[in-house]
């Protein structure tokens, strides 16, 4: 077999999500927490394949606790903006 790593089952889009994310994140500077939380939709979507971002999503883990009007407080424009990339990148249909 080529390679020597151990790789994840099924298809391999972790490293698609990580360079589309960090593409637009040098593109889109953000606050720390912010970029704490876009890391955690980022690494969801790698391990599942996908997320559709709901209010009922955001209750659970790893997003528990994260208060989205608090984190993007007067930047609704961004929060929209991730939320399309978000869409793009998983190919998610759900309405956010």
């Amino acid at each position: 077999m080529p390679g020597g790593g151990e790789k994840l089952q099924g298809p391999q889009p972790s490293e698609e999500y990580r360079r589309k994310a960090e593409a637009y994140l040098r593109a889109h500077p953000l606050s720390r927490d912010q970029l704490d939380f876009v890391e955690r939709i980022v690494r969801y979507i790698a391990k599942n394949g996908f997320i559709d971002i709901t209010a009922e999503t955001i209750q659970k883990e790893p997003f528990k606790g994260t208060k989205i009007q608090e984190l993007f407080r007067g930047q609704v424009p961004t929060w929209q903006e991730i939320l399309a990339k978000v869409k793009e990148i998983s190919g998610n249909t759900g309405v956010a």
